[in-house]
């Protein structure tokens, strides 16, 4: 059909574009590569917190620096219930089906299995790629597959010329991701994966594949070796990531995915097309594997006992999490946990705990919606602490708070922020003090209680791990004159 050609035509044109700039990268390749030196990883924003009850605040209003203003209205109306000291647990750990108490988010090893399965084909074997549940494969010419002969500039600009021809994803990245609405960090754990499966026992042909494939997707990256021949990739990050060194190229910070003991790199400095850098925000429901869930536990809110869900989740989504890198979008240190409390539930979650919320909350305003989803964070949950639990601050996304046994305020937070994004049209701000991580929303009419405000909107906060306190009601004992807020829009 026409259609059919004029389709046929534009992917032969695409193609002959991919074509023309990976030989242009390989060029570039060839020339030498430039000694730069390594910026130590920025340190994670980490805190112990504050275990205490709800009561009333003074009255008198307190500022803060950054255009955040501190009030204290009405005490809310709602009886307090009684005073109850939050306690962990410490003699139990957390379910352990990703290595708990290894706290430490590694770069994923992926399930790479044999080759009993390639095909007849002399040309092209297929070699299995597993990927979090996913079982896909890669086509590879095996009497041709490229191999770094030297480790010099040339070899590794052969090599790249090499790859279009000798090896093909079946499927490609680009419908995989389309397919399955992959964030960009699953691009990378995924071409990971593929580069694993072709050179298992090879770690710089697989670096080299590695930085091929993610340079196809738009990624930008660079190619770097140390002392030892040993190459690396580094990758560009919209906004920066936690514990990672770093290289400052052109004004853009690219980040070191796998420990070195080098405080410098050979780099090739030029970009691949127009790449982009890498972010870390998952902005659409992902699927991965085939779904199989896990059923946790049944939640229930101590205020709405009629707000109880059996929840369920997805194991590879839990293992996928295990692996995301911590990072930041700006110079506000709360957008580490924005990246987290903005990214979907699972669909497993999410049918099966937004579909019982939803009827809980079913004919109720915004305002008593929070109010109800506030409690059930706060009660349908164990407290425990990172430090006793993982030996160290580990933050979940909010399917891992609905998994594990245990959660802290920083997890909780997460979970409320991102079910007040749900099921109400109520704007939420991510709040931070030292030692402790709360929220607060911007609730119509006049605020009851403690209310902040930030720029010329004010916020009531809410505070879900402080168990039984109502919206606008604040921690006893706890120092509100320092706070950082960050808005979630």
């Amino acid at each position: 059909s026409r259609f059919q050609q004029f389709r046929d035509s534009l992917f032969q044109e695409y193609d002959s574009f991919k074509d023309k700039i990976n030989a242009e990268y390989a060029n570039f390749l060839k020339e030498s590569w430039q000694e730069f030196q390594n910026n130590k990883p920025v340190d994670e924003p980490v805190f112990e917190p504050v275990l205490s009850v709800p009561a009333p605040m003074p009255v008198e209003p307190v500022k803060h620096d950054a255009n955040v203003v501190v009030h204290h209205a009405d005490s809310p109306t709602e009886p307090t219930p009684d005073a109850k000291t939050v306690q962990s647990d410490v003699n139990r750990s957390p379910a352990d089906p990703i290595n708990s108490q290894n706290k430490n988010k590694t770069s994923h090893v992926p399930d790479i299995s044999s080759n009993d399965n390639i095909t007849a084909d002399p040309s092209k074997s297929l070699l299995p790629v597993h990927f979090y549940g996913l079982k896909t494969s890669v086509a590879v010419d095996m009497l041709h597959i490229p191999y770094l002969l030297q480790q010099t500039e040339q070899a590794v600009a052969d090599m790249w010329s090499q790859l279009s021809k000798n090896i093909v994803p079946v499927e490609p990245i680009e419908a995989l991701c389309e397919r399955n609405h992959w964030c960009q960090w699953a691009v990378v754990q995924y071409a990971d994966s593929v580069a694993h499966a072709v050179y298992p026992k090879h770690h710089n042909e697989r670096t080299v594949l590695q930085m091929w494939l993610l340079s196809q997707q738009g990624i930008s990256a660079r190619l770097a070796y140390d002392n030892n021949n040993r190459f690396y990739i580094l990758v560009a990050v919209d906004g920066g990531l936690y514990g990672k060194p770093y290289f400052t190229l052109d004004d853009q910070q690219y980040y070191l995915l796998e420990q070195t003991q080098s405080e410098s790199l050979l780099i090739c400095n030029h970009e691949f097309g127009q790449n982009k850098p890498l972010s870390l925000m998952i902005s659409h429901d992902m699927t991965l594997g085939d779904g199989k869930s896990i059923k946790v536990r049944q939640l229930k809110s101590d205020a709405y006992p009629q707000m109880t869900a059996d929840v369920s989740v997805d194991q590879d989504f839990l293992n996928f999490y295990a692996h995301y890198p911590s990072g930041f979008l700006s110079d506000n240190k709360l957008s580490r946990w924005e990246i987290l409390a903005k990214a979907p539930l699972c669909p497993t979650t999410q049918s099966s705990l937004y579909g019982a919320i939803e009827q809980s909350l079913e004919g109720h305003s915004d305002e008593e919606r929070i109010e109800m989803l506030l409690n059930f964070v706060q009660t349908a949950f164990e407290y425990g602490n990172d430090n006793e639990l993982w030996g160290g601050d580990r933050a979940f996304f909010a399917d891992e708070t609905c998994y594990y046994p245990y959660s802290d305020c920083e997890d909780r937070t997460i979970l409320f922020v991102n079910l007040v994004r749900h099921f109400t049209n109520v704007q939420v701000a991510i709040l931070m003090i030292p030692r402790h991580l709360f929220a607060a929303v911007a609730l119509p009419g006049n605020p009851k209680g403690m209310y902040i405000t930030i720029g010329d909107q004010q916020f009531t906060i809410a505070d879900p791990t402080c168990k039984g306190a109502v919206v606008g009601q604040p921690m006893d004992g706890v120092d509100y004159s320092h706070i950082e807020a960050l808005v979630v829009r």
